[in-house]
């Protein structure tokens, strides 16, 4: 059962040497993303993202609602919110690594 934001969301986190591992949940990997970007300054928006792309992800995934287009918009916005957010702090925090992607 492929969702396509939440695999957008992935690599984009992948990129900061974020890696779900097996035995982790969706939720776990959530938690485990905004530990390691907890020291931004950003840090409350991109956990508030990251909450909602890991909540929508559960919701169509788990539950019964379907994916409909304007939750996908949303979801793709705030990926691409991420991303800049992302962007900018790893070009203020030198601790923030960022992997080249291989696209």
């Amino acid at each position: 059962f492929r969702i396509a934001f939440y695999e957008r969301f992935e690599v984009l986190i992948q990129r900061f040497g974020i890696h779900r591992h097996l035995n982790e949940t969706p939720r776990d990997l959530g938690n485990n993303a905004k530990e390691n970007f907890r020291e931004c300054l950003a840090a409350a928006e991109i956990g508030s993202r990251i909450d909602m792309l890991t909540n929508g992800f559960e919701r169509i995934r788990f539950g019964r609602d379907e994916l409909k287009a304007s939750d996908q918009q949303r979801f793709n916005r705030a990926i691409d919110e991420l991303d800049n957010l992302l962007s900018t702090e790893a070009k203020l925090n030198p601790k923030l690594r960022r992997v080249p992607s291989k696209a």
